[in-house]
């Protein structure tokens, strides 16, 4: 404490109990899967701070499996933090014995979620969905070469093969091609403008859903995707041969399925 000995001005400085706001990472990913170690901790999300950390607790005795190799890239590239998600066998958008990406939902400081070696479109949804309804990540999809990828080439596509329900994009308010190729034609449609306004129940969206599917917005909306999947893939021909080229190749034949 200063001496006030003559008179004048003295600023002192108190100490107070708030503390600066520390730093946050932006950029703190979740992997999900299975490092193949029996006894690792299932469905609980675990902080991850090294690759020796890392493979004390997940790494099995077989050979590496895409979570492991995910995981020990990360940590070449950083010395950052990350979560890890063991599933085991079970699926991504979870059992009744395993809840999947519901536990992360909790954490606040994920940003980035990705699930090496998950590349069925049921798998797809999964992520993005759980994204979407989070809005505070975002989604990596993985890609194990071309054949991960069979497009139907069928507009009006089933529920398994397009990996999730035939209208669940206009049920969740999210305007997609078709819709908009049909508004185009169908201005008037009073399903259509109850869908817009997101006041439709279950029955009037499966009626317009089921319009959309049988009009000519299906078949413009596959043109469309298709003439921007063929000069994407004009593009990426100028790339060497190569399995990241296939894959991109493969991704947009997915889109081009996916549109419609």
């Amino acid at each position: 404490m200063p001496i006030y000995n003559v008179p004048g001005v003295y600023v002192e400085e108190v100490l107070s109990g708030n503390r600066p706001i520390a730093a946050q990472s932006t950029s703190t990913p979740v992997f999900v899967g299975t490092g193949g170690r029996k006894d690792a901790p299932r469905g609980v999300p675990t902080a991850v701070t090294s690759w020796t950390q890392y493979a004390t607790t997940f790494l099995g005795d077989g050979p590496m499996t895409p979570l492991s190799h995910a995981v020990n890239g990360f940590f070449l590239n950083t010395q950052g933090r990350c979560y890890v998600l063991d599933i085991g066998q079970g699926s991504l958008s979870g059992t009744a014995t395993s809840p999947g990406l519901a536990v992360l939902e909790p954490l606040e400081d994920i940003a980035i979620v990705a699930a090496p070696g998950y590349t069925t479109p049921a798998d797809y949804e999964a992520v993005i969905g759980h994204c979407e309804a989070m809005r505070d990540r975002v989604a990596i999809l993985d890609v194990h070469g071309a054949d991960a990828f069979v497009p139907t080439g069928n507009a009006t596509a089933d529920q398994a093969s397009v990996g999730k329900p035939v209208g669940n994009d206009l049920r969740r308010g999210l305007i997609t091609l078709p819709t908009l190729r049909y508004a185009e034609a169908h201005g008037s449609d009073l399903d259509l403008a109850c869908a817009l306004r997101g006041e439709c129940d279950r029955v009037t969206y499966d009626r317009l859903i089921d319009r959309i599917r049988h009009s000519d917005a299906i078949e413009a909306a596959r043109h469309e995707a298709s003439s921007a999947g063929q000069r994407a893939v004009l593009a990426l021909r100028v790339f060497p041969d190569s399995p990241h080229r296939a894959a991109l190749i493969g991704l947009v034949d997915e889109y081009a399925r996916r549109v419609v």
